[in-house]
């Protein structure tokens, strides 16, 4: 058998393998039996688990230390704010760590220390006052063409909805009075704000819809500062800067005319389509008689008030007579109207503090008691109603100097509210949100809506007088929001109608209905089975620009709805509501049917016999925009040869 040789790195191989193994022993032995296991190198020395806390708040005690009682020098305001201040470093520098070893750490560029954490310092007694809720709103629905300022005079068409409601401020003065100091109850209202929400599509709501709405204001938006505390020799404080962007912030805030703006808001320019009209929750003058008091603060109630909405929305409705008398009212019964007339007039004089109204009731009724043709009765009456009108001046005139006394004058054009003033503050104030950005509310959506009011908080920047120095950084203290509104469907841009039925052409006629630029417009397309409710035509509307003619677009009649099957004959019981609240069924009858699919799948069957009579249908075919008629020019007839103006 042939010898096998062996090479000199096979002879050898077991003993480089056992000197590597040594040398990890060696390391092994020497890292965690000689030197002692997990301790950390703080300011040159290594210390063990037991002491390390010890040192680290060691640490952190110089660094608070030097930030307490090393300051950077003031800056002068002409000083470049990117440019280090001189001895920055120095000021900061940690005694007895060297830089490579110090911790990491902030440091604060301003003197003063901010707090982190919630203040546990108790500095004085106020609490933040309660804010009245609002009670549910009511709300108005229109739609129309509206010129926004910001998109430089285009007219825009737009569904909007204007949310209401009355905010009790007597009530949130006297709230203040309790919960502030003394001469700390005029409400100054921060902002209004309303939430809506969208009905889903199986007909429930949710909490978790609700989205907060930018109502429109053509008021220029006021820039909120921001309030933060600081730790400034031993007191809770607030900087300097922010309680200079406060006063300036609340110097604007207080200004009547800006209160007004935010709690009652003028909408655009209405160019074409419904006016716009806020709800009318009491009437339309006590609305004018709320305005007079920010309109012109320092002087007494006007008995005739300035309407800021006069040519802006539609005038309150008249009373329409009985539509049963066939004869005019005769003058006894005039005489008799004018009596009520008077009466309901002392009453509104007593309830808004307005002697006008009570000096035309006592003419009114001067007029009756002298007039021949009052009965008997309704003179007695008149009598003892002129006693109660006059008797309503004096109540008014004590009223008043009453209030003057008593309440003090509402926000300042000078941002104080500091002295007693003549004018009266209304106990209660009218609020609204007009939610009309373009494209905010959809039409064929169903909505609901809610608000709330935000009130300034007095005690802003001022930690030294509330119970939890924290408060002082609320600017404005929230209501809890209001009970929703019933809800409101807003009409859809484009409605369809079957109209007629073509069953040898196998087509039917559908009436489009399609709001453009403002008015409404009607154009009928005859579609069949695959064909979608739509049509591009041209139609008269007015002029865009406001001005006199008639424009001729072409105009897209666009619905999302495909015709999927017509039935002809389709046998249907019409069903009809009767007194009670039941349902009753009428006979059965042959109509033609037409089933039709939107883009998400739903399907609709529409009944020609039920379109034809449906009332939605007649009332808008009532508003589709028709071109004036042109005016006849009418010439003058031509002379007859041999005559002249000056004869023959």
């Amino acid at each position: 058998m042939a010898k096998q040789l062996v090479g000199p790195v096979e002879r050898h191989i077991d003993k480089a393998i056992l000197g590597i193994t040594g040398v990890i022993v060696i390391y092994v032995v020497a890292a965690y039996l000689i030197t002692p296991a997990h301790q950390i190198e703080i300011g040159g020395q290594w210390v063990a688990p037991e002491v390390i806390n010890e040192q680290v708040a060691k640490h952190a005690n110089s660094v608070r230390d030097v930030i307490r009682t090393k300051r950077p020098p003031e800056a002068d305001d002409t000083d470049d704010p990117f440019e280090p201040l001189p001895g920055f470093v120095a000021a900061f520098e940690l005694t007895n760590v060297p830089p490579e070893r110090a911790l990491p750490m902030g440091v604060a560029i301003h003197p003063d220390v901010p707090l982190v954490g919630p203040v546990k310092v108790i500095a004085g007694t106020a609490k933040l006052v309660e804010v009245v809720t609002l009670p549910q709103p009511v709300v108005e629905v229109g739609r129309s063409t509206w010129r926004f300022i910001e998109t430089d005079g285009a007219d825009i068409p737009v569904n909007w909805v204007t949310v209401s409601a009355v905010f009790d401020r007597e009530e949130q003065m006297r709230r203040q009075r309790e919960a502030y100091e003394r001469g700390l109850d005029a409400v100054v209202i921060g902002d209004v704000q309303t939430q809506r929400r969208t009905q889903r599509r199986d007909g429930s709501w949710s909490d978790d819809d609700w989205r907060l709405v930018y109502g429109y204001s053509s008021m220029e938006p006021i820039d909120r500062p921001t309030i933060s505390l600081v730790q400034k020799d031993e007191q809770i404080t607030v900087p300097g800067g922010e309680l200079a962007m406060l006063e300036k912030y609340m110097t604007s805030l207080r200004t009547p005319k800006v209160q007004l703006d935010l709690i009652r808001p003028l909408p655009p320019e209405t160019m074409n389509g419904s006016s716009w009209k806020f709800p009318i929750i009491t009437n339309h003058r006590d609305v004018v008689v709320m305005d007079d008091e920010y309109l012109f603060p320092e002087g007494e109630p006007n008995s005739d008030p300035q309407d800021r909405y006069e040519g802006i929305i539609e005038p309150e409705a008249t009373i329409v007579a009985d539509k049963t008398l066939t004869r005019a009212p005769t003058a006894r019964e005039d005489a008799a109207k004018s009596v009520a007339e008077a009466e309901l007039l002392i009453q509104r004089s007593r309830r808004e503090l307005a002697k006008d109204l009570a000096i035309e009731a006592y003419n009114i009724l001067k007029r009756v008691t002298q007039s021949s043709n009052a009965s008997p009765s309704d003179k007695d009456k008149a009598r003892r109603l002129l006693e109660d009108a006059e008797q309503a001046e004096r109540d008014i005139d004590r009223e008043i100097s009453k209030r003057r006394k008593r309440i003090r004058r509402g926000p300042s054009p000078r941002g104080g509210d500091d002295g007693l003033g003549q004018r009266v503050i209304a106990s209660t104030q009218q609020l609204w949100v007009i939610d009309g950005r373009p494209e905010a509310v959809v039409g064929g959506e169903t909505y609901q809506y809610r608000m709330r009011v935000l009130i300034h908080n007095r005690y802003a920047g001022q930690p030294s007088k509330l119970r939890n120095a924290n408060d002082a950084t609320v600017l404005l203290i929230p209501g809890e929001w209001s009970e929703a509104t019933a809800p409101v469907t807003i009409e859809a841009s484009n409605q369809y109608y079957i109209t007629h039925a073509a069953p040898d052409r196998g087509t039917v006629s559908v009436g489009i209905f399609q709001w453009f630029e403002g008015v409404w417009v009607e154009d009928g397309p005859k579609l069949a089975i695959g064909d979608s409710v739509a049509r591009r035509a041209r139609h008269k509307v007015p002029m865009p620009d406001g001005s006199e003619g008639v424009d001729n677009p072409e105009i897209d009649f666009v619905v999302d709805a495909t015709i999927v099957d017509i039935d002809f004959a389709r046998a249907h019981r019409e069903r009809k509501k009767v007194a009670g609240g039941g349902l009753k069924f009428e006979r059965t009858d042959a109509t033609t049917s037409v089933v039709l699919v939107d883009s998400g799948g739903q399907l609709v069957e529409r009944f020609l016999s039920v379109d034809k009579n449906a009332r939605r249908a007649a009332n808008v075919k009532k508003r589709v925009w028709k071109a004036p008629k042109k005016k006849r020019i009418t010439r003058a007839p031509k002379p007859k040869p041999g005559f002249s103006d000056f004869g023959p």
